[in-house]
């Protein structure tokens, strides 16, 4: 897991710190089994100790205080924690921490998603602060003052045109080739890498080539998921900027219009 950290760099000289943090969080984290068998059993009295620096031993100290207390370090990062221990952190006490910190947060976030709720308390010890409260000033505020300067526009088509659209592609790929493409990705290592074997179609076409699913079944479970994921794009675009939405089918030729609309 190749890290380039420069040590004390950026204006809070811990650069090098996050970006190996960063690297953990997208690198080891999203590769963990969900299936696999628990490594251990939890019990009330497990603690996580995140965003240790170890500067001069000191997160030695500090563990072994709080194993005298009675407590047990289940997972050190990243101070001074080995990869076992942080593919070993508990969900369940994050979340615990993340609802006491932020709980409009925690009502909202895909709790199933360790990466993202790592990266919801990582952004609230850094700042001190609920990540709600930020991102709602983010939307009144700083992208409110970007919308004189920025133009955000979000061309949309109507659901049953952009469905149909999905449909033919994803015959246009399995036509193209895709299951062979995957068995030659397989080949190559590609169920090695936990992230790469989740993308949308290979996951599909992998299951039918381990005989989970037909040919017919695996087809139709791709445009289901990519219409899944188009509706999910929709949402994100209403929620997180502010953005002029123009449907296409209004636009007399879509293709000058949105060049007309851009200039």
């Amino acid at each position: 897991m190749p890290v380039r950290c420069e040590g004390f760099r950026g204006v809070s000289q811990s650069l090098g710190h996050h970006i190996a943090n960063d690297t953990i969080r997208d690198w080891v984290f999203d590769k963990v089994d969900p299936d696999a068998p628990a490594r251990f059993e939890s019990s009330p009295y497990d603690v996580a100790i995140i965003g240790d620096y170890n500067i001069g031993g000191d997160a030695w100290s500090s563990r072994i205080l709080l194993e005298e207390m009675g407590l047990r370090v289940i997972a050190q990062w990243s101070g001074d924690g080995s990869i076992a221990e942080l593919e070993a952190t508990p969900l369940p006490i994050l979340l615990d921490e993340l609802a006491g910190r932020d709980r409009a947060t925690f009502e909202t976030i895909d709790r199933r998603n360790p990466r993202r709720v790592v990266r919801a308390l990582e952004v609230i010890r850094l700042t001190g602060r609920p990540l709600s409260a930020q991102r709602t000033e983010r939307r009144a505020g700083a992208l409110g003052d970007l919308a004189g300067a920025t133009r955000i526009v979000v061309f949309r088509r109507a659901p049953d045109d952009l469905r149909t659209r999905i449909n033919a592609r994803v015959d246009a790929m399995f036509a193209a080739g895709l299951i062979e493409e995957t068995r030659r990705l397989l080949s190559a290592g590609l169920g090695e890498n936990r992230t790469a074997m989740q993308a949308l179609g290979y996951r599909q076409v992998i299951e039918h080539l381990r005989g989970e699913r037909d040919l017919a079944g695996t087809i139709a479970l791709v445009k289901l998921k990519t219409w899944q994921f188009a509706r999910r794009q929709m949402t994100w675009f209403r929620h997180q900027t502010p953005a002029r939405w123009i449907d296409l089918e209004t636009l007399d030729e879509p293709q000058s219009g949105v060049l007309k609309l851009l200039r």
